[in-house]
């Protein structure tokens, strides 16, 4: 039998293992919820200081000429027999009144799984049943963070994370996670992870942040930690930003890796094509960054096989007419 700290700290793991699948156990795959594991990348985790936008602005500073759809841009209508319907939005988020087309050659589609199961992208015309049953049975869910920056650290800066073991298994997920990741300011970031994910997308900001406080003061003492000594904290919603409703998929139950498989195909005719990009089209790599920025390197080598002159391209033998 369990005693009451082995109890908890069995829960503990559970949180973690629903922090990993941005869900709640019970919704996992038996079977298949750990088929990527085998294909891991061994080595250290590394935290960009500078976000992911560094990524990106540094790859696109890279290409010599470009076209983009106007920044602010939601897309509503992707039709691969004639153009891409876009509609500005404001500095908010909110959609305004002024609606266009751009026409490309190619789009690849990096939007969310969540945007996807929402529908919001109407495609024309409409996506396979293979690849809009592989969007329903794959999951897709979240996990938030609170983000904490006070006067002074009062934890040990040697140490890059530390874990909260809940009181009860209803709380587990309950900043069950701190991470220290800033080594010159004194940044906190507590993790959310499954029904308490869900839970932080629907409190008040206050609420979460005194809890955060509080949780805190149990770890280290009244003393060290008060609430006038936090300057500053921002809490993430995921699941409620239009542009993602969520964090990353899972495998749930009756689905399986092949859905992932089935998300990475194209849709195809002789002159255009739609092209599917994102962690949720990585088999061997979902729910990573670097399984987004591989799956985007796989649709500019096969939009460089359709367009261009590559070199596999090149040393396909012609057909013959018979």
């Amino acid at each position: 039998f369990l005693n009451y700290f082995e109890y908890r700290l069995l829960y503990w793991h559970i949180a973690n293992l629903e922090y990993a699948n941005a869900t709640t156990l019970h919704n996992l795959s038996l079977k298949h919820w750990d088929q990527d594991d085998a294909f891991e990348f061994p080595g250290p985790h590394y935290a960009l200081t500078q976000g992911y936008d560094s990524i990106i602005e540094d790859l696109v500073n890279h290409v010599k000429k470009i076209d983009m759809l106007e920044n602010k841009t939601a897309v509503t209508v992707l039709d691969l027999n004639i153009d891409c319907q876009g509609q500005e939005n404001n500095k908010d988020g909110e959609q305004n009144a002024r609606e266009y087309t751009e026409e490309f050659d190619a789009v690849v589609c990096t939007v969310p799984l969540g945007v996807l199961k929402a529908e919001a992208i109407e495609f024309i015309p409409p996506l396979p049943e293979y690849k809009k049953s592989a969007i329903e049975r794959l999951g897709f869910g979240t996990l938030n963070k609170i983000v904490m920056h006070f006067e002074d650290r009062f934890w040990d800066d040697q140490v890059d994370m530390f874990g909260n073991i809940g009181p009860s298994p209803n709380s587990r997920g309950e900043f069950y996670m701190f991470w220290s990741l800033n080594k010159r300011d004194p940044v906190l970031v507590g993790m959310f992870a499954g029904a308490a994910a869900d839970t932080a997308e629907v409190v008040c900001k206050d609420l979460v942040q005194r809890r955060a406080v509080m949780v805190l003061k149990e770890i280290f003492g009244q003393t060290k930690v008060t609430f006038t000594k936090l300057k500053r904290s921002e809490v993430t919603g995921w699941k409620r930003n239009p542009f993602v409703r969520g964090a990353y998929s899972y495998i749930k139950v009756g689905s399986s890796g092949d859905d992932y498989d089935m998300l990475s195909m194209p849709a195809e005719n002789d002159n255009t094509g739609l092209f599917f990009a994102g962690e949720h089209t990585m088999r061997y790599y979902p729910a990573t960054v670097h399984g987004a920025y591989l799956s985007g390197l796989r649709e500019a080598g096969r939009i460089a096989d359709k367009f261009g002159k590559t070199y596999y391209k090149n040393n396909v033998p012609e057909k013959k007419d018979s």
